[in-house]
């Protein structure tokens, strides 16, 4: 009775705090005021043009669509410090203002065939906040001069005018943000709640007593382990410290560096996860499996730039800051500078992205992160919710910018590496094909950083391993428990991107002998409810998708008249469908370029193993004799046919979404939406394999050790050598 209630009590201390970061947290309020007087002054009889909208000579800025109306000025002002953007109303909640602009000396002509021609850089260079109830918004300006803007409304307003000031604004407290008072209550009593939980389940399942014994059984390797990886990572810094006393400081000057750091304790840890588990490699490679995600994740942590390094970084960043808030989100100025401002985004050329620019970045936004200058309403999202709960006690107990940013990746890392190595377990045979899959660099990466694919990723691996372990044992009766895991974890991965939600088809048609009417049934039931809430989800998506605007990064999107198109020329459709999978997607130079793929920091040179071990495996990775699978034939075509019917609705549904009517190809299909796929065809399309190698150890071995050796070495070239 004393370990449960411990055991309950370290749960309800962690929900506690967990809850109490949420919930509780005052916040301090400020805004940008300018200072002095405007040295040039635009009115809404200025405008060159305007797009997705309009704007009369009182200055009525009205939107005719979701887009945001981009409205032009030519303007002239050398070395400004400050933009206010005033109006004769006021918005109704805050707001982010975009100002996009041009430093170019050109003609009020030129300006205007710039502003028709979109010649404006892609992202803003600055940007103004309108907090609710005010009628102006001031942005500081960081760039030399303008010579023209483009300013992008998201709502309907009234204009009086854009001044420009020669001083910097003034960052202006205006409050403080206190919590309710039964907020306070509202987490002590669910501290209680997750308390009295945590006691039932270990009363029921005893899972206190399965966790000491566990301990018990294994003291001696567990401390053994631990001590190893203390020597490992003391190694590291100390072969980083005598590198920089022989060798002198890094680029930036300091005589400790992080990223190099990280690759010295890499590599004895390395070693470590293959020594440590030598003799059950051959049984339980999913041992190894997770040590090197562990290992190569942490490292590219550690190692990349502090910038835009990861595709759409900066909206999974924001999904996880709502979500450390219950309600109502703040920002401060750093957290609204990741999503809008032009310095956290990588140099062009990525030879000049190195060590010193990121001290910079960190250095700016730690200073702009002490007071909230914008609010918004939570967009609830439960795969960025771990990483909100990190962010919400790293704030609570008062990190800077920079360190909540890094904290709040390591959750990401450690689901991953969870679901992988559950995943794998589970499987009766093909356990070294799941392991590829699973330490594909690009999937690795994209942990490392504010994302959701490894939710995704992970979670359809362990729903795929789930059912081939049961279609592999047809006389074997399938548990509630391993339904509703199987299940669930298809769920769970079709949330952030329901259109895999198609994966859930699989199970539908396992193959079982059953043992009675009654065990089938509930199989079904689970399945079906299941499958038909998550299917719910994904036609109201559907629906709101094909009813809005599409997204804008993509062109002259419109999803209704795509749609029409789509419906009305399905050959024509069908022609640039067959044209782009068999000519760009699923061809092995996009397929090379993409599995090793760092996202905006370049492709390792890895593919070329990672495809050929991913082939080698599918046909050499073979099961025991004991292991079969029923109708294996009807399986296969199944599976291949479920994979590529589901790849078929991803590429439609970016064709909608994403691209200009009628366009002759799909844009934004990035390869990375294959990974969940690629298990499902690997495991059943050349079942039962090739006993090509008969020692499984070596054969675990050598595949293991050159995956290691391939991400390590692609992490190094493309993404830490610039830190060092």
């Amino acid at each position: 009775m004393k370990r449960k209630i411990i055991f309950s009590a370290i749960v309800a201390a962690i929900a506690f705090l967990i809850l109490f970061a949420v919930l509780c947290q005052s916040v301090q309020t400020a805004t940008l005021m300018p200072q002095g007087s405007p040295i040039h002054t635009l009115l809404p009889s200025d405008v060159l043009s305007v797009d997705h909208g309009t704007i009369s000579p009182d200055g009525t800025v009205t939107l005719d669509g979701i887009h945001a109306c981009e409205v032009d000025f030519a303007v002239n002002v050398q070395t400004p410090k400050a933009i206010e953007l005033r109006f004769k109303d006021t918005y109704d909640a805050d707001r982010v203002i975009e100002i996009r602009h041009a430093v170019k000396q050109i003609s009020e002509f030129e300006a205007l065939e710039a502003a028709e021609e979109e010649t404006y850089i892609e992202y803003p260079a600055d940007y103004a906040i309108c907090t609710k109830g005010n009628n102006y918004a001031v942005a500081k300006i960081e760039n030399d001069g303008y010579t023209a803007i483009k300013i992008l409304f998201t709502a309907d307003c009234v204009l009086e005018g854009v001044y420009f000031y020669d001083t910097e604004p003034l960052l202006t407290p205006t409050g403080k943000v206190t919590p309710p008072p039964y907020r306070y209550v509202l987490a002590v009593v669910l501290a209680l709640l997750a308390f009295v939980f945590a006691f039932l389940i270990d009363k029921k399942f005893d899972v206190s007593g399965r966790l000491v014994e566990y301990v018990k059984r294994r003291n001696v390797k567990i401390k053994q382990l631990i001590g190893w990886v203390i020597v490992c990572i003391a190694g590291g810094v100390l072969v980083e410290v005598l590198f920089r006393l022989i060798f002198g400081p890094d680029s930036a000057g300091k005589n400790f560096n992080l990223a190099s750091c990280a690759m010295f304790c890499a590599v004895p840890l390395f070693v470590l996860v293959f020594v440590f588990n030598r003799k059950n490699i051959k049984e339980k490679p999913e041992r190894v499996t997770v040590g090197i995600i562990l290992v190569s994740a942490l490292f590219l942590l550690c190692a990349k730039p502090f910038a835009h390094v990861c595709w759409d970084i900066d909206s999974h960043y924001t999904w996880a800051l709502q979500n450390s808030y219950v309600g109502t989100a703040y920002y401060t100025d750093a957290d609204v500078g990741i999503e809008n401002d032009l310095r956290f985004y990588l140099e062009e050329d990525l030879k000049d992205e190195n060590l010193t620019r990121t001290n910079q970045r960190k250095a700016d936004l730690n200073a702009h992160d002490q007071y909230a200058v914008y609010s918004r309403d939570v967009d609830f999202s439960l795969p960025h919710l771990p990483a909100a709960a990190v962010i919400a006690v790293a704030r609570l107990f008062g990190a800077s910018f920079s360190t909540k940013y890094f904290l709040g990746q390591i959750p990401n890392i450690l689901i991953y590496a969870v679901l992988c190595y559950f995943a794998i377990k589970k499987l009766k045979s093909g356990k070294i094909i799941a392991s590829i899959i699973a330490l594909l660099p690009t999937s690795i990466y994209m942990s490392a950083n504010y994302s959701y694919d490894q939710w995704v990723t992970g979670f359809s691996l362990l729903g795929v391993c789930y059912f081939m372990s049961e279609l592999e044992q047809p006389d074997k009766p399938i548990t509630i428990k391993d339904t509703v895991i199987m299940c669930a974890a298809f769920a769970l991965a079709a949330i952030p991107k329901l259109v895999y939600i198609f994966l859930m088809i699989l199970p539908l048609f396992l193959q079982k002998n059953w043992c009675d009417k009654k065990q089938k049934r509930n199989y079904y039931l689970i399945l079906i409810t299941i499958f038909a809430i998550v299917f719910v989800m994904f036609a109201i998506r559907s629906f709101s998708s094909a009813t809005g605007g599409g997204d804008s990064r993509g062109g002259d999107v419109n999803p209704q008249k795509q749609i029409h198109f789509i419906l009305t020329q399905p050959f024509e459709y069908f022609k640039v469908f067959v044209k782009f999978v068999f000519t760009k997607y699923l061809t092995p130079k996009n397929l090379y370029k993409f599995l090793p793929r760092f996202s905006y920091l370049g492709t390792g040179i890895s593919g070329v193993f990672f495809i050929c071990a991913y082939l080698f495996a599918t046909v050499t990775d073979h099961p025991a004799e004991s292991v079969k699978i029923k109708n294996l034939k009807q399986m296969k075509i199944l599976s291949f046919a479920v994979s590529f019917a589901t790849l078929a609705l991803i590429i439609t549904a970016l064709y909608i979404s994403y691209n200009p009517v009628a366009n002759t190809t799909v844009k934004g299909c990035q390869t990375r939406y294959l990974i969940p796929l690629m298990a499902p065809v690997a495991l059943t399309i050349a079942y039962p394999r090739i006993a090509l190698i008969k020692d499984k150890k070596k054969y675990n071995f050598i595949i293991l050790a050159l995956a290691a050796a391939s991400i390590f070495g692609d992490a190094i070239a493309k993404v830490a050598i610039r830190m060092f």
